[in-house]
C-alpha cells in the first residue's frame, strides 16, 4: 500500500514528480514523452476497487502499482494517429485485455513487429492512453540522472527540546542541485 513513488525516492534518494492532473491529457501527454525520452523511471496506481487489489474484467488490478514502460505516437490501421503506453504489472502476469493488449485484433503486423509485441501472460502490455487516463490515479517520476550525486544525512534529536540541527552545504563551482527534506512518519 501507499504511494509507489515514495518507495522508489527512498531507494534512490533521487528527487520525483507526481503527475495526478490528467485535464489537459495532450499537456499531460507531452510531458509524459518529455520525462521518458530523458529515461527517467516510472511508476503508475490504479484507483482502488472495493476490495484490495481486486481484479477488473479488463486485466487490471484495482489499488495497484504498475512500471511505465513506453510511450509510442503510432497511425491506426486507419492511419489515424494513436497514443499508447506500455505497462508492467510487477507480478509478471495478469494484463490488460482491452484495445492494443496483446490479442487485440487493433494491431497491424507491422506495429506488433515494430513495438515488439509478444503474445504471452508476461505482466507487459500496450493501451491507448486515453484509457489509461480512465483507469489510473496519477503517476510518479523519478528523475534518475546519470550525472547525480546522491548523498544523504541524519540528523536526529533526542528529544522535542534540543534546538534545531542545521546542516551547511557549500557549493564550489555552479551547479544543479535538488535538495530535500524528509522526516519520519508521525
Amino acid at each position: 500500500g501507499g504511494d509507489p513513488v515514495h518507495a522508489m525516492r527512498d531507494l534512490t534518494g533521487a528527487p520525483y514528480e507526481h503527475i495526478k492532473d490528467f485535464s489537459n491529457p495532450d499537456q499531460t501527454w507531452q510531458l509524459l514523452e518529455k520525462y521518458g525520452n530523458r529515461w527517467y523511471y516510472f511508476v503508475a496506481w490504479m484507483r482502488s476497487g472495493n476490495t484490495t487489489e481486486e481484479r477488473t474484467a479488463d486485466g487490471l488490478v484495482h489499488g495497484h502499482a504498475y512500471s511505465i514502460l513506453e510511450f509510442a505516437n503510432i497511425k491506426d490501421k486507419n492511419g489515424k494517429p494513436q497514443r499508447l503506453i506500455q505497462l508492467r504489472n510487477p507480478w509478471g502476469t495478469f494484463e490488460w485485455t482491452g484495445d492494443y493488449s496483446d490479442n487485440s485484433p487493433m494491431w497491424t503486423p507491422e506495429l506488433r513487429k515494430q513495438l515488439k509485441v509478444q503474445i504471452k501472460d508476461d505482466g507487459i502490455f500496450w493501451m491507448p492512453y486515453e484509457k489509461f487516463i480512465e483507469n489510473y490515479e496519477g503517476v510518479g517520476v523519478l528523475k534518475v540522472e546519470p550525472d547525480y550525486i546522491f548523498n544523504s544525512g541524519r540528523f536526529k534529536r533526542k528529544n522535542k527540546s534540543d534546538p534545531v540541527k542545521l546542516a551547511k552545504l557549500s557549493v564550489g563551482a555552479p551547479s544543479h542541485c535538488y535538495i530535500s527534506l524528509d522526516q519520519v512518519d508521525a
